[in-house]
């Protein structure tokens, strides 16, 4: 069949918000959050965050939001421990990065079996952190790249494309990204 999963990067506060939206509508959706961020208060450790991004300043969830995601049948996955871009670290980092968000995760919340990487373009990622992905236990990878699953990567056994949408635009661009990937 054709199905759609939703997921959510960044583990942003006002994912709740979403997480409620669809639950009116019983849709369920995989948050990927920072093990580091979780529950991070400082402003200026969240304002250094956002700034190569540009984004507008936002808080991060706390683990008793996480509970709440969880307890509404929403699952959580990794985004690496402090969302640096994985093609620009070396591999002990990279496995720092990895291996200690699944083991965090793990002990806080349970099963975890999702990781997706930070700014999510194939270009930000290797074949190597690949593999430290699944050696650290993870089941799946998220891209951000567009596009549709007609063969594997050879650098991925199972990454999972995913066309980013924006909540407000109109209909017709969230179609049109549907229909060109199907």
């Amino acid at each position: 069949g054709q199905y759609i999963a939703v997921s959510f990067d960044d583990g942003q506060k006002n994912c709740l918000r979403a997480a409620q939206i669809m639950n009116e509508f019983g849709i369920k959706a995989c948050f990927f959050v920072c093990g580091a961020l979780v529950g991070e208060t400082d402003y200026a450790k969240i304002k250094r965050f956002y700034s190569p991004y540009g984004k507008q300043i936002l808080e991060f969830l706390s683990w008793d939001d996480v509970e709440t995601l969880l307890k509404k049948s929403h699952e959580i996955g990794s985004h690496t421990m402090t969302h640096p871009v994985l093609a620009q670290i070396s591999k002990p980092q990279i496995q720092t990065e990895i291996a200690e968000s699944f083991q965090l995760l793990t002990r806080r919340i349970g099963d975890v079996k999702h990781f997706s990487w930070p700014v999510g373009r194939f270009l930000h990622f290797s074949p190597m952190a690949a593999r430290i992905v699944f050696e650290a236990g993870f089941k799946s990878c998220a891209s951000a790249e567009r596009g549709c699953h007609t063969t594997q990567s050879e650098m991925l056994d199972l990454c999972i494309r995913r066309d980013n949408v924006i909540a407000n635009w109109p209909i017709n661009h969230i179609l049109y990204f549907i229909a060109r990937n199907s």
